[in-house]
């Protein structure tokens, strides 16, 4: 199985790197991609394992310039706050999300929408993003575990 994974990885690095990304970048942040369907979104389970936890950090940023704005929602239970790149390629990420629920899984969505006098074929496009999660307890940051629900 181990073998199995690394080719996997290796097979997506290759792929990042021919589109023109660096490396899978540092820990609490992945490299994802969203293929080229209108409704493409990408799920993932980021779980606060530790006592104390209060609240999951969460940004996002389009690695190149796209007709669209791309979003990360975060839900937990009945609460939900979400944060936007609205400019890709600017090397400048979202700012930060906060959703206070303290220790569990977050739920966090990365999706895409359309500009405004964009046309709609252009959703087609795929994107390659970085996605930034932390846990935090207190002012410091703590154990932070993700796992891919979908990826699209």
């Amino acid at each position: 199985m181990k073998a199995i994974f690394s080719l996997r990885a290796g097979a997506v690095s290759a792929m990042l790197a021919l589109a023109g990304c660096p490396g899978t970048g540092a820990a609490d942040t992945l490299r994802g991609a969203l293929l080229k369907g209108e409704t493409a979104s990408d799920i993932y389970d980021v779980t606060c394992p530790r006592s104390g936890s209060t609240r999951l950090d969460v940004g996002i940023e389009s690695l190149k310039k796209v007709p669209y704005i791309l979003t990360a929602s975060t839900l937990f239970g009945d609460k939900s706050v979400s944060t936007s790149d609205k400019k890709g390629a600017d090397r400048k990420p979202s700012s930060l999300s906060t959703l206070a629920a303290g220790r569990g899984t977050y739920t966090v969505t990365v999706s895409k929408t359309l500009k405004p006098r964009k046309k709609e074929k252009t959703l087609k496009r795929g994107v390659i993003y970085t996605l930034t999660y932390h846990c935090i307890m207190g002012t410091e940051h703590t154990e932070t575990e993700v796992q891919v629900m979908q990826n699209q």
